[in-house]
């Protein structure tokens, strides 16, 4: 399976780079977005609400603990590199694109 532009592996952690749009109607994995993965999550962008609703579904998307799942860089940003930790990468992205997907 070819990788994605958008996940990279670094150390033991699975690192993704993502394109966040709050505010939306429904959370939902949209797709490829210049070398993004465009999520968009219904939490505003405000105290940090959006980044902890990000890593949440996220973690449910992937079946990881949430805990696993963080905002490396891009916290105030809509470009964002998420870290999670102790993932393996092609888990990582067939759980992605299955959501992507409508699987």
């Amino acid at each position: 399976m070819t990788r994605p532009a958008w996940v990279a592996r670094a150390d033991d952690a699975v690192q993704l780079k993502i394109w966040v749009q709050p505010r939306a109607s429904k959370d939902a994995i949209v797709g490829d977005h210049g070398g993004f993965l465009k999520v968009r999550i219904t939490s505003p962008p405000v105290d940090d609400r959006a980044n902890l609703a990000l890593c949440l579904y996220l973690s449910r998307v992937m079946g990881v603990w949430p805990g696993a799942v963080r905002v490396k860089s891009g916290s105030s940003n809509r470009r964002k590199t998420i870290e999670v930790i102790k993932a393996d990468v092609d888990v990582v992205v067939a759980a992605l694109r299955a959501q992507m997907e409508g699987r």
